[in-house]
This record gives structure tokens, C-alpha cells and sequence, in this order.
């Protein structure tokens, strides 16, 4: 019973990190205006991490910042430069309001 809810948990810790990479690399191609046109295997982006990364030929470090916007979702920012703040802004649909 302790071997299933831990084998689950684990799952549960890797579809997360799936996810939390998805939405980086998704993030940086469409930062590049290229939307999803280059392969999302051409490269690597860090997990749980904001330190700038190099990705491209040229050197420029990018930067990537997960958000927190619901439970069960993952998003995420890709920035060229340093961000001094993020913010973001929840809303609600008109039949809640």
C-alpha cells in the first residue's frame, strides 16, 4: 500500500515537471515570435529555476519565470532581460461578476 501511494506521488511530481517544462519552452518560442515552428526538442530549458540561460547561437541569456495562476495549471515567462516585476491579474467571467 506505501509502495502505490508513494509510485503515485512520484507520477504525480513528474507530470508537474512535464508540465513546468512545456509551458517554458512554449513561453521562449513564442518570445521569439516564432510560435511553435522550432522543435520544442531542439532545446533545454531549466526547471525551478530563474538564472539566465543561453539558448541561442548568440549568446544572449534568457531568463524564465514560472506563474502561478490555479491549481492543476502551469504557465509560464520567458524574458530576454531582467524582470523587475511581474504581474498578473486574475479574472473572473461576467456571469461571476
Amino acid at each position: 500500500y506505501r509502495v502505490t501511494i508513494f509510485i503515485s506521488q512520484v507520477l504525480r511530481w513528474l507530470l508537474a515537471r512535464g508540465y513546468e517544462t512545456w509551458v517554458r519552452k512554449e513561453a521562449y518560442v513564442k518570445a521569439l515570435g516564432k510560435g511553435l515552428s522550432i522543435s520544442l526538442k531542439a532545446f533545454s530549458v531549466p526547471l525551478e529555476s530563474e538564472a539566465p540561460v543561453s539558448l541561442r547561437p548568440d549568446g544572449n541569456p534568457w531568463r524564465f519565470h514560472s506563474l502561478t495562476v490555479s491549481p492543476n495549471y502551469a504557465a509560464a515567462l520567458a524574458t530576454p532581460h531582467p524582470a523587475t516585476s511581474i504581474h498578473s491579474y486574475h479574472w473572473r467571467p461576467l456571469a461571476e461578476a
